[in-house]
């Protein structure tokens, strides 16, 4: 019976931390911005390391201006290599909004995945404690990283997941 419970609170906790992320996410993906904006800039043959051009992009793409704080592109400078942009274009395709809501979306069902992967190599009398600690890891973090658009989700993620 405890292990059932455990399963249900860790799949609750994981809908709760993709569902909170995701919505904070369409709202709010500040770190996703450069990143969106580089590839938009990749797509479009234009400088993507020129903070001009990736403003332009950016706000081209529908993003919202209320991000652009003074000095954001000093403090969040267009610096992801070419690999990531072109990795990223199809989602510059997309309004800013669209595409921070599905980079938010894959982020979270990636690190679910990669908190189910640990929780399936645990051994079965230690289950519980290993439920506790994914809940509370699930919950602590919701939504900050998904929420802002953090590219870590991914590599911590795939960090767990290898």
């Amino acid at each position: 019976m405890k292990l059932k419970l455990a399963m249900v609170l860790v799949c609750l906790s994981a809908l709760f931390y993709v569902a909170a992320g995701t919505y904070k996410a369409s709202h709010f993906s500040i770190d996703f911005v450069p990143v969106y904006s580089g590839a938009r800039c990749f797509v479009h043959g234009v400088n993507p390391y020129d903070a001009v051009q990736a403003q332009k992009q950016y706000l081209e793409g529908h993003g919202n201006a209320k991000l652009l704080i003074p000095d954001f592109w000093v403090l969040r400078p267009p610096v992801y290599p070419p690999s990531t942009l072109l990795m990223l274009s199809p989602l510059a395709l997309l309004p800013f909004r669209a595409a921070a809501l599905l980079w938010a979306l894959a982020g979270g069902i990636l690190l679910v995945i990669a908190v189910g992967m640990v929780l399936w190599m645990c051994p079965r009398r230690y289950f519980e404690v290993g439920a506790l600690i994914a809940i509370v890891s699930l919950l602590a973090d919701t939504p900050s990283l998904l929420g802002t658009g953090n590219p870590a989700t991914f590599s911590c993620a795939l960090t767990v997941i290898g």
